[in-house]
């Protein structure tokens, strides 16, 4: 793994070493919103599942008292 750094790196960053750090930012950023994204969509189903599951209850319970 150590050996082939040296040699492929600089290769890799000689062509465009001055847009390549804004690349990296801007993509990290994307990640960063993306997993907020995600985190914020996941906190709202787990809301709706729970408030489902609220109101399945009571109907359940009805129904089985009815039974």
């Amino acid at each position: 793994m150590w050996q082939l750094e040296p040699k492929a790196g600089p290769k890799l960053l000689k062509p465009s070493t001055h847009s390549l750090p804004q690349r990296l930012q801007q993509q990290q950023q994307q990640q960063q919103q993306q997993q907020q994204q995600q985190r914020q969509q996941q906190r709202q189903q787990q809301q709706q599942q729970q408030q489902q599951q609220r109101q399945q209850q009571p109907r359940l319970h009805a129904a089985r008292r009815g039974r």
